[in-house]
């Protein structure tokens, strides 16, 4: 329990240093990620996450980070992988080796830093370029380098389909196409298209699609 709340307070106080208004985080225990090992991280289903956070209704997360610690011997392994609200997608899992007990949860950090996906919102797309607007990138902290997205960064765009009421009836992810990030300015955006599809984002904006 006393390495939990150190792991839990290094965390928190490491992702408001880094991304302050940016993100809102809470650290808490699943009890339904049981055994809490590598191992079930790596079984786990995009459709079986969301049927969890589903549950959860208007408090479900923009992002969820599924992290585990397990002990092997005097090292220990930190994995983890991230749901993700919008795209209902789940990340590839991802580990790695923690020498010292001491460095668990700033190792953990790390490692959430590498599962994140920022989120973009496309405002316009050309033949080869894309608009888009970050994610509370508005309120990027100007003294933390390591919250901003570095040009070179891929996203897979998706499509959001809504019904009367603005609730999301089905998400489409674009085949064969990814953006390419080439520069920002705050939460301006501006990205290269890379696709092997003919307009792959259409010509315009369509009623009810995100």
């Amino acid at each position: 329990p006393t390495l939990q709340k150190e792991i839990r307070a290094e965390i928190v106080a490491a992702a408001e240093r880094t991304y302050c208004q940016m993100w809102k985080t809470e650290v808490i225990l699943l009890p339904w990620l049981v055994p809490a090992t590598g191992a079930m991280l790596e079984r786990l289903t995009a459709a079986s996450v969301k049927q969890r956070m589903q549950s959860l209704g208007e408090r479900q997360p923009d992002k969820l980070f599924l992290l585990v610690v397990e002990a092997y011997g005097s090292t220990y392994r930190v994995s983890g992988r991230e749901w993700d609200l919008s795209s209902e997608t789940l990340s590839a899992p991802i580990s790695q080796l923690v020498f010292a007990r001491g460095e668990i949860g700033s190792a953990t950090f790390r490692l959430v830093q590498r599962l994140f996906r920022p989120l973009l919102q496309i405002e316009s797309a050309e033949v080869d370029t894309v608009g888009a607007t970050i994610r509370a990138g508005e309120l990027l902290p100007a003294d933390s380098p390591d919250a901003a997205l570095p040009p070179g960064m891929f996203f897979q765009p998706f499509f959001r389909y809504l019904d009367r009421q603005y609730n999301v009836r089905s998400i489409q992810t674009v085949p064969w196409t990814y953006l390419r990030l080439r520069s920002t300015d705050r939460a301006d955006a501006v990205c290269d298209l890379i696709s092997g599809l003919r307009m792959p984002l259409g010509s315009g904006r369509r009623r009810r699609v995100e």
